[in-house]
């Protein structure tokens, strides 16, 4: 974040130049007797301690050339020291200077810096402030206040020591400046990241193309084409929809038990501590170089509406089965209704360890849960007593209390990615439940490969259009058996693969049965069309993942992850055109010469638009009347296709409007089913439904266009 030369504060001038180069306004450049007191010093010690560059010279080393160290770059250096002296004034060098250099946490210059430690602007910066920030460019990584305080304090009383000898500050500033605590940030981050596996996704792609060293610090600008809305649209509806299945799944046993009163309230204290000081968002640096609460203790707790907490069971009244926790230093209440969906989780029992199904009874005190706030009271100061608030109840029943709704950290994944059609700009991506929560970077919707199921139908039948047959043909839905010998052992298998329902339905068309998603007719299909043909088809559309050569690729069995299935079946959204995807826009250097601007290829006709057109009017069909009419609550016009894998482990639908292509997976990282009946319309449609119904809300309604090539007749 740059800052005018002319507006840079004194404060900060004064406190650099003191600590970094005292001659700059008197050298031209280089400063022979600064190099030469450096390498005296360096010498004496046996290792640098001392550097002797300008700050010129570091204008020339950070801007114009690379961090290596060696003797041509150094001469290089002193060469370009000169010329920046000759070409720009000193405040022009002073202003590139405190812009561009590196003050540790990711901040490059001063106002970055000084949003990062204090949570101000570089303008309102005090004389101890601006002395930790001189005290930097050393070890910046190393030396600032939030990984080192005592580091950055040491080097604070170096720079006042030094502003107090250049006469910077006079005695007395100097005597006050080392006594006065400093506002330190406990987050570190300039700005909330809206978009956390986007924001990765254009990271890794940006290391990989340019390097990390101009990545961290090139001072480039980076232009997306994330949609702010639709991504955080697209983060609330995975975040929504994993939460409701895994509460169908059940509530899982709590695995911290704090047995003893003492326990409990140490655990309390310690959690109130932290979120007060979370809250409030910064601690002081004392005198003595230790980071201490700037807070006052007594005050209540801070809770924000909606948000997780960790909670400690306290009591359970027995007259109203009301579960009484505690947060911090204040106590709050869980009715039945806020804890009965535990009763009404699916009533199988899919893992080893039994859920919870009575809240109320098998939770004990001192067992630490999750809740989320739902009705927060706001206490008053007079009534907190050792550190712990003190709410009694008006009535019984429970008035004053802060009231919880009883919840728990999904262990469901899930993701979605979204185009825009025709230009293929991707809209938003998220790889998970929550980037900060599961602390992985992992990307669900990019980097997880997994079995598609009946999702990956559609390019079946769109081989089988492209080869003649149309959505009337009729195929005999009726039970097959597969035999085949094993190669090593001789052993004869047998595959008898059925339907999701456990039914045959005779004579079928081909639109009902990509509609009702049957398998035993699209098995056929592949049997009729050669597993070859189906398999180049699917690499025709995009798919790059291996395919597997057998039978059951009819049915979704090779593994594919979303993106790739997503952007191949883009292909029928786009009229029979591959959709050249992207995600960045332009990328600047600091000196705002572009580096790389995306710009359309020419149309890639994959298959024809009468092909695309019919398996899209097929995929209608899966919405108006088939497995995913869940995707009907969009009220415009949307084809899609649901998938769900054996044993019920992968719940996917792929879904688009003319304007917009989204692709939705949940499951869980490892191989175990999410339950009965949780299928891709299930589980996977109301997220894509949710998501798309605020990302489309700004879209006229658009129907599908009918390509000439194609006549419709009825046919019986």
């Amino acid at each position: 974040i740059t800052i005018p030369a002319n507006e840079l504060p004194k404060v900060l001038v004064n406190a650099f130049i003191a600590a970094e180069d005292d001659e700059f306004f008197s050298h031209r450049g280089v400063n022979p007797l600064t190099i030469l007191r450096a390498a005296f010093k360096n010498l004496q010690a046996g290792h640098t301690v001392q550097g002797g560059s300008t700050i010129t010279q570091q204008v020339a080393k950070q801007i114009l050339l690379t961090p290596e160290r060696s003797m041509v770059r150094k001469i290089k250096e002193l060469l370009l020291a000169f010329k920046i002296e000759k070409a720009l004034t000193k405040d022009e060098i002073l202003a590139l200077y405190l812009n561009h250099i590196f003050l540790g946490e990711g901040a490059y210059g001063v106002e970055s810096a000084s949003q990062v430690y204090f949570g101000k602007h570089a303008k309102d910066i005090t004389i101890p402030e601006a002395a930790i920030l001189a005290g930097l460019p050393r070890a910046p990584s190393r030396d600032n206040p939030v990984r080192n305080p005592k580091a950055a304090k040491q080097r604070q009383l170096y720079v006042l020591g030094r502003m107090q000898a250049i006469r910077a500050i006079s005695p007395a500033e100097h005597k006050d400046a080392v006594a006065t605590p400093v506002q330190i940030k406990n987050k570190v981050t300039l700005l909330d990241n809206p978009a956390p596996y986007y924001s990765e996704h254009v990271r890794r792609y940006l290391v990989a193309k340019y390097g990390s060293d101009m990545l961290y610090g090139g001072g480039l600008k980076v232009y997306t084409t994330m949609n702010r809305e639709a991504q955080e649209a697209a983060q609330n509806a995975i975040k929504v929809g994993l939460l409701g299945l895994d509460k169908r799944v059940g509530l899982r046993k709590p695995t911290r038990y704090l047995k003893s009163q003492s326990d409990r309230e140490s655990y309390l204290k310690s959690q109130h501590k932290t979120l007060i000081e979370e809250f409030y968002d910064f601690q002081l640096l004392s005198p003595d170089g230790h980071l201490v609460s700037a807070i006052n203790l007594e005050e209540p707790t801070p809770l924000e509406p909606n948000k997780d907490y960790q909670a400690v069971v306290l009591d359970k009244e027995r007259k109203t089965r009301t579960l009484i926790i505690g947060i911090g230093n204040r106590r709050g209440i869980i009715k039945p209704a806020d804890y009965q969906w535990a009763a009404l989780a699916n009533p199988e029992e899919l893992y080893s360890e039994k859920v919870i199904r009575s809240p109320f009874e098998q939770l004990n005190v001192g067992e630490v849960i999750t809740v989320v706030s739902k009705n927060l009271k706001t206490p008053e100061k007079d009534i907190v007593k050792d550190g712990f608030t003190e709410i009694k109840p008006k009535t019984k029943e429970h008035s004053d209390r802060d009231e919880f709704a009883l919840s728990q950290q999904p262990l469901v994944q899930g993701a979605l990615i979204s185009y825009q059609i025709p230009d293929g700009a991707m809209k938003a991506m998220v790889g998970g439940y929550d980037f900060k929560v599961t602390k992985s970077e992992f990307n669900r919707a990019t980097q997880a490969q997994r079995q598609p199921g009946s999702s990956f139908k559609p390019i079946v039948f769109a081989a089988a259009l492209d080869n003649g047959l149309t959505p009337s043909t009729i195929i005999v839905d009726s039970p097959i058996v597969y035999r085949d010998a094993d190669e090593q052992t001789q052993v004869e298998k047998i595959w008898k693969p059925d339907n999701s329902t456990d039914k045959f339905y005779g004579d079928t068309t081909l639109r009902n049965a990509l509609a009702f998603s049957r398998n035993i007719p699209t098995i056929k299909l592949l049997q009729y069309l050669k597993i070859p043909t189906v398999v180049d088809y699917a690499k025709k559309l995009g798919i790059k993942s291996p395919l597997n050569t057998d039978l059951t690729l009819a049915i979704g069995s090779s593994a594919v992850n979303l993106d790739e299935i997503t952007r191949a079946e883009a292909v029928f959204a786009n009229g029979g055109k591959r959709l050249h995807t992207y995600f960045i826009r332009r990328i600047e250097d600091r000196n705002g010469d572009v580096l790389e601007e995306y710009k359309a290829p020419d149309d890639e006709t994959v298959i024809p638009d009468s092909t695309a057109f019919l398996i899209t009017s097929m995929m209608r069909s899966v919405v108006d009347m088939g497995t995913g009419t869940v995707a009907k609550g969009l009220n415009r016009p949307v084809a899609g296709k649901t998938g769900t894998t054996n044993d019920f482990k992968d719940a996917w639908f792929l879904g688009f409007i003319p304007q917009m292509i989204t692709g939705v997976w949940v499951g869980f990282d490892e191989d175990r089913p999410l339950g009965r009946n949780e299928t891709g319309g299930y589980a996977a449609a109301p997220i894509w439904l949710q998501y798309m119904q605020k990302a489309s809300e700004k879209l006229p309604v658009e129907d599908f266009q009918t390509p000439k090539s194609v006549i419709q007749v009825q046919v019986d």
